[in-house]
This record gives C-alpha cells, sequence and structure tokens, in this order.
C-alpha cells in the first residue's frame, strides 16, 4: 500500500466515510501519485446500521443537503442540516436542551491546479484510520502536508519498512518510533526538528536516515547504535561542529552539505566504513581539514566545494596522494 497525500480536508456533519480510489500513471510531463489505495472505514453504531431512517429518529432531526463540487473527489457531500435548534420529541419540542452538530472528517481529494488530471489530498494530522492496517502496511509516504505531530501508535506498525514524512511541520518525534523494527528507511527531510528521541538508536535495521532540511543545531546524539546504517544526511541544517562521536557511525555515506561547519573533529577518520563524505557549502577553513581523512580514512569521496579555501589547494595536504588512490580505485569500480 501505497499513500500519498497532497492538498485538501473537508469536514461533514454527521457522516461516516469510505474511499476507494487507484489511479494509474499518466502523463509524460507530470506524473500524478500512482498506487493509490485509500480505504477508510469511519465505525458505525450496530443499531444505527442499515436504519435509513436514522436522521428522523434522532432528538434534533435532520436533512441531508447535497455540496456539489466539479473539481472535487467526491464531487457530491451531503451535509446535515439540523431542523431544530432544540431537542424534538413525540409530544413536541424541549425548549431547555440544545441540539448540538457532530463533525467528522473524510478525505476528499482536490483537483491539481497545475495538472488537471491529478487529484490530491493533505493531512493536518496522521491519519488515525491506519491504525487498521497496522499488521500489514509496509510504506508509508506522507510528504507534503501539514503534519506537526507524530502519535505514539506510530510505534504499532510492526511490518513497516519504509516511512517518509518530508515536507510537513514536525517539530519532535515520539519515543514509540524506536519500536519499528523492520524500519529500513526513514525520510524525515523538510521538517522543523531540534533534536531525536534516544529512542532512534533502537532502529536496527535502519538503512536509510534522512534529516535535510530542519533544524539542527548540533549534530544528533546517539545514532552509532544503528549498525545497519548505510546513509547520513543532515544536509541543510544549522551545523557547526562535526564531533568525535561521529567515529561510532556505521554509515557509507554522510552528507553535511550546507550547514555552518567550521570544525570538523579528526576522529572522524576513524568511522569503519565511511566511503562518502559530503562537506559542501560550509565554513571550514583548509586547516580545519583534518589530515588523517586523506591519510588514514576509507573515504573515497571528499566533497569541500563552496567553503572558505579554493579546492585545488588540498592537493598541497599531506596524504592527499593517498586519498586519490583510493578516489580513483573506487571510481574504477563504477566505471
Amino acid at each position: 500500500m501505497f499513500l500519498s497525500f497532497f492538498n485538501a480536508k473537508y469536514m461533514v456533519l454527521l457522516s461516516c466515510a469510505l474511499a476507494n480510489l487507484t489511479f494509474a500513471k499518466q502523463g509524460q510531463k507530470r506524473i500524478c501519485d500512482t498506487s493509490l489505495t485509500i480505504d477508510f472505514y469511519a465505525s458505525m453504531d450496530v443499531d444505527a446500521e442499515g436504519n435509513s431512517n436514522i436522521h428522523n429518529r434522532s432528538l434534533s432531526p435532520w436533512t441531508w443537503i447535497p455540496k456539489f463540487s466539479p473539481d472535487r473527489i467526491p464531487q457530491f457531500i451531503f451535509e446535515a442540516q439540523c431542523s431544530s435548534e432544540y431537542c424534538v420529541f413525540p409530544t413536541g419540542v424541549d425548549m431547555e436542551l440544545n441540539s448540538l452538530p457532530i463533525y467528522q472528517d473524510i478525505l476528499v481529494l482536490k483537483q491539481d491546479t497545475e495538472d488537471r488530471k491529478c487529484f490530491r489530498a493533505t493531512f493536518e494530522r496522521f491519519p488515525e484510520e491506519l491504525q487498521k492496517l497496522t499488521g500489514n502496511l509496509r510504506t508509508v509516504d506522507l510528504s507534503n502536508n501539514k503534519i506537526e505531530v507524530l502519535p505514539a501508535f506510530i510505534g504499532g506498525f510492526q511490518q513497516l519498512k519504509s516511512l517518509t514524512i518530508s515536507s510537513n511541520k514536525l517539530t519532535s518525534l515520539p519515543n514509540d518510533i524506536g519500536k519499528l523494527k523492520k524500519l529500513e528507511t526513514l525520510i524525515l527531510s523538510g521538517n522543523q526538528l531540534k533534536q531525536l528521541p534516544s529512542s532512534l538508536g533502537q532502529l536496527k535495521s535502519l538503512r536509510t536516515l534522512s534529516l535535510s532540511g530542519n533544524h539542527f543545531k548540533e549534530f544528533p546524539n546517539g545514532l552509532g547504535t544503528l549498525r545497519q546504517l548505510d546513509v547520513l544526511d543532515l544536509s541543510k541544517n544549522k551545523i557547526q561542529v562535526v564531533p568525535a562521536e561521529v567515529a561510532e557511525l556505521q554509515a557509507i555515506e554522510i552528507n553535511l552539505n550546507q550547514n555552518q561547519i567550521s570544525t570538523l573533529s579528526p576522529e572522524v577518520s576513524r568511522a569503519p566504513r565511511l566511503k562518502v563524505l559530503r562537506l559542501e557549502e560550509n565554513c571550514l577553513e583548509l586547516s580545519s581539514i583534518p589530515v588523517s581523512i586523506l591519510t588514514d580514512s576509507q573515504v573515497s569521496l571528499l566533497s569541500v566545494e563552496g567553503n572558505l579555501f579554493e579546492v585545488k589547494k588540498l592537493r598541497d595536504l599531506e596524504g592527499y596522494d593517498k586519498y586519490m588512490e583510493r578516489f580513483t580505485a573506487t571510481k574504477k569500480k563504477f566505471a
């Protein structure tokens, strides 16, 4: 199951929602979200199920008012309009009791303004309806929404392998995220995160972690326990120091482009599997580059363009020849 939501929300009175939508790939210039299948069932009282006249049996009867929009799926949504502001009984109206509307969110897809063949939806919170799929869901993509909080029940998705919640409004993560023992890919780029819960280090299967475009001012702690981690992306943050603890990371690639890094610990050279280190567009002086990264590390691609020195000056550093041997050998492997 693949979920990818973009633009819309609708409020409806006293209604239950069911949407089952499937979109295939279409168009070459701009492709809609594909394989979108959504089955949301709102709970319904057993006594009410099948009673077509339930709206006449309420304490405040209502009538259904159809609302139509050609740019929406579904095009028709029925709103309940109360017949009275007070409670209605067979013997008359009780003026001392007020009738109150009950609202429920339903999924609505809005037509894309740029591509009229595409219909998209937006969530302001993590869909609670997904709890019904905790035993089977393997991939969730909720990019480009307005989600501010991940609920604690996220830890119940025991089969989840890929979780993408990029371009939202997350400011923190719940401790329960550490319960996702099978999670291999976690994409949280484009949010407002400043720190990570210690439980994140319990994601023993995690291979890719993207935290690009957040609000980190310090290199996150506790990532050294992620023994399967291959790629760590911390680009586009506000990190100033790469600490000695980086030596504990098992990552093959670390992306720190577009930060504010001025200090790079020599201990980085001890990272056992580090092959690619990206440090473009930071605040590094040539003297800030530890010689040990060139002489003693496994790094075969050191990217430092856009710092406070000319890249060609890197050739003057001790160990540059050793670094180039590794670079050339790696390049030949992929030639």
